[in-house]
């Protein structure tokens, strides 16, 4: 992340450096070498000292000889402004020499550059060494370039909501309106179901797929068949849960359960959301279930037994919703506001904990969570933060980025060119 840090005292130091001037207010220095004159002063001026710095500035008039070999040999900051606009660097007051900024503090001399070798992917450890176009620089070193695990063939398909299980993504085509899975390793994906008209949300078992497809829940084989309606309601349907045989789904103003065995069933609400919110996204984790509502843009928990709504993040105005946009690690849950990953223990009783801030505060399209880390994608980069720490680079060039899981080893994601990649964790 690009150290945007100055301290003012620095900053200004260096200015007045390269402008030559002496600083306000301020008398001139003592003249150095006892016969300097104020005025250019003839040979005394000269002899005593004249690379010393007062006898430039004090002796930089044009009346004597003195004065012009003061002025050039001293600290008047012109010849020294010059220099450092050639080299790239910056002219430090004290020293009189050029000098890189301590939020670059690196000099590539043949590119007349400062930068940070820690994170400039053109320079990456050093001034040689340039990033490819996918891979990041990562505190000096370049990271490996993603590598496919499955391309559609197509770039239209709006946006591709993957699920992993196992050794296998499940990934749904929205725009094309169906369910596929691939293998991790990668290869060609099997098709599971099609004709998913307006398919969004998904979740799975280890025996189906539930598919939001518009206002129905509708439920597919986990090894593929013909789609059966679980649940129709008069509204779409945002987001899908799932635990023990029910689930749990954003609708209009409510969050709702059915029996996942249910053939065209009725939902049953177990949330309302406070202040006029409206659901679009939702999980669930024993007793408690989760949402994300937009109007009010607050995160919310309730017991699914007692109906007790807590407000555990409020007024979240970039709250991020939809397919996967809320986790849960059985103590906290995790949620996205704007460039943000944030998170708060179930009952509220904790403040809610700042994760990561995405790198240059870009907006967060996507994200996962393992037990001590964040990934996250953000202005075409997927980044990698321990939990509570800065963002680091991955990759980079991914373009808009929809969704997001991972492994014991990898993480993967989707793109806007209809592709899932990989990296290494």
């Amino acid at each position: 992340m690009k150290r945007a840090f100055i301290a003012a005292g620095l900053v200004g130091g260096l200015v007045l450096a390269c402008s030559g001037g002496e600083e306000p207010n301020q008398p001139p220095p003592a003249p150095v070498g006892g016969n300097t004159s104020q005025a250019g002063g003839g040979s005394g001026g000269a002899t005593a000292t004249a690379g010393s710095g007062g006898g430039g500035m004090a002796g930089g008039g044009t009346a004597g000889t003195g004065g012009a070999v003061g002025g050039t040999a001293g600290t008047g900051g012109s010849a020294c402004a010059m220099d450092c606009a050639a080299s790239g660097q910056v002219c430090e007051m004290a020293s009189a020499t050029c000098i890189c900024p301590p939020f670059n503090p690196d000099h590539c001399p043949a590119a007349a550059l400062c930068t940070d070798f820690v994170e400039d992917h053109d320079h990456c450890g050093n001034c040689e060494t340039a990033c490819a176009a996918t891979s990041a620089c990562n505190t000096g070193m370049c990271t490996p370039e993603p590598t496919d695990v499955h391309d559609t063939g197509t770039t239209d398909c709006e946006r591709l909501n993957l699920v992993l299980s196992g050794t296998d993504i499940y990934f749904v085509n929205v725009g094309a309106g169906s369910v596929s899975s691939v293998p991790v390793a990668g290869g060609a994906a099997t098709s599971l179901a099609t004709g998913l008209t307006d398919a969004g949300a998904f979740t799975l078992d280890d025996t189906n797929i539930y598919v939001a497809t518009g206002m129905t829940l509708s439920r597919i084989p986990i090894g593929g068949g013909t789609a059966e309606v679980v649940v129709t309601e008069t509204a779409p349907i945002f987001d899908v849960a799932v635990q023990d045989d029910v689930l749990y789904y954003a609708v209009g103003t409510s969050v709702k359960s059915v029996d996942a065995t249910a053939d065209d069933g009725t939902g049953t609400v177990v949330g309302t959301p406070e202040s006029s919110g409206e659901p679009q996204s939702v999980t669930v984790d024993g007793d408690n279930v989760f949402w994300g509502a937009v109007v009010a843009y607050n995160v919310e928990a309730d017991s699914i037994a007692t109906d007790a709504v807590v407000k555990l993040g409020a007024s979240q105005g970039n709250l991020l919703t939809g397919h996967r946009a809320l986790y849960t690690d059985g103590t906290h849950v995790y949620w996205v506001n704007g460039s943000t990953v944030e998170r708060r223990v179930y009952d509220g009783t904790m403040a809610q904990e700042n994760q990561t801030i995405s790198i240059d505060s870009e907006m967060i399209t996507a994200y996962v969570i393992n037990a001590t880390h964040v990934y996250l994608a953000a202005g075409g980069k997927i980044e990698k933060a321990a939990l509570g720490e800065d963002a680091l680079p991955l990759a980079r060039g991914q373009g808009v980025v929809g969704s997001m899981v991972l492994d014991a080893t990898n993480v993967y994601w989707s793109t806007d060119d209809c592709k899932i990649r990989k990296t290494a964790l």
